[in-house]
């Protein structure tokens, strides 16, 4: 009777006044119902029998295309009928949301003091429990709730909620290979959306630690050659006010401090980073190591045949504008076949050279969260995600 395992959502908090073309989902509950949909949690809905058949067609199809169960309630069945959906979903007995709008519905306290907790929406105050009630303001709240409440009921100090800022596709991507539950793994970790669209404080509170990707609130870069790209980085707001409240609060974990993500800006820098690599070597196992690099300023610079073979860099060649992300052309890339092809190569200057080696080494030519790297199974990249986080945690915790 601890962990959340199931949410069931009645249709007051999903649908809003009927459009022209029929029913329509209120804003924001799209991403709710897509994040909830890869959260490791039972999800339904539920609408009572007097709903018009149109809405209740519309909640039925909505449901199936998140592989959603979708009931309907009618007295005086209704105990009945959300005992009957923990059995399906083979989790009787454990502990489910049951989200609402309707503050004093008959549904609501027919099931309170078994395994549900009604979550009250559109109540002014954000996140407060007494165990068989809770209140929250906006359905975008959920998650945290959730998450919250798994770890308050389980006192384990040990459970981790990990907050995450990131563009909505690269989160659906990491999503859907399951790199974000809201039930905790066997590593203890709970995974939330953090939103710039409500006060970050409270929910920076409510976190242990913060997963970002910085570049993806990159809203401004203009940078100078001749010093670090850093100078010349403009964040979204609401990312500075994640870096303002770091600076206030170190004892906040941040995976990866800014510091650390100005370095991937610039693809030179991140070679230099890796061609640390060889001081891992061990002998009798494969060299792991940084790909042949070379810098360039220009495609037409007279000594280039030189340039290329003293760096050991051999045709085809790969071509990648020195600024890593930031920018609309950061990932014009060109693939080169023979020295000619270098003319007239409308790739942003200045620029790395690199190829693609038959060499037997273990070559890294890129660093980013595994999960963006969709060549490695499911069974390996996630676990791996989650173990560095954790290390990650417990390593700046102990510092």
């Amino acid at each position: 009777m601890g962990a959340v395992r199931g949410v069931i959502l009645d249709e007051s908090v999903l649908l809003s006044d009927d459009g022209d073309d029929g029913p329509l989902l209120k804003p924001g509950a799209e991403a709710v119902l897509r994040r909830l949909r890869y959260s490791d949690l039972r999800v339904g809905f539920c609408h009572d029998g007097e709903v018009s058949s149109q809405k209740a067609a519309f909640l039925q199809k909505t449901a199936r295309m998140h592989s959603y169960t979708c009931i309907s309630l009618t007295a005086p069945d209704i105990i009945n009928s959300f005992n009957q959906v923990l059995l399906e979903w083979g989790i009787a007995g454990d502990r489910c949301f049951y989200v609402t709008s309707k503050k004093h519905e008959a549904a609501a306290y027919e099931i309170v003091g078994q395994s549900w907790v009604i979550v009250h929406i559109g109540v002014d105050c954000c996140y407060t429990t007494n165990n068989e009630f809770l209140f929250i303001e906006k359905l975008e709240q959920l998650p945290l709730a959730i998450c919250c409440f798994t770890k308050k009921a389980l006192k384990n100090l040990s459970l981790l909620i990990i907050g995450y800022l990131m563009k909505p596709s690269r989160e659906e991507d990491f999503a859907k290979r399951g790199a974000f539950p809201m039930y905790p793994p066997k590593n203890r970790l709970m995974f939330v959306p953090l939103s710039f669209e409500f006060p970050l404080e409270s929910q920076l509170q409510a976190v242990d630690a913060v997963l970002h990707k910085a570049t993806d609130e990159i809203i401004n870069f203009k940078p100078n050659t001749s010093t670090e790209f850093s100078q010349g980085v403009s964040f979204s707001t609401g990312m500075c006010e994640l870096e303002r409240f770091i600076k206030d609060h170190p004892e906040c974990c941040l995976i990866d401090p800014l510091k650390n993500i100005y370095p991937l800006l610039d693809r030179h820098q991140i070679q230099q980073i890796l061609l640390g690599l060889q001081e891992i070597n061990m002998q009798d196992h494969c060299r792991l190591r940084a790909p042949y690099f070379l810098k360039i300023d220009a495609f037409n610079e007279p000594n280039l045949r030189d340039q290329l073979s003293e760096a050991n860099l051999s045709f085809p060649i790969i071509v990648k504008p020195q600024i890593a992300c930031g920018v609309g052309d950061a990932h014009n890339m060109a693939l080169v076949f023979k020295f000619e092809d270098f003319k007239g190569l409308h790739v942003p200057l200045p620029a790395i050279l690199q190829i693609q080696e038959d060499s037997g080494d273990h070559v890294i030519v890129d660093l980013n969260y595994l999960p963006s790297f969709k060549e490695v199974p499911n069974t390996d990249a996630i676990p791996a995600f989650w173990t560095a986080i954790r290390s990650s945690y417990e390593s700046r915790k102990t510092n």
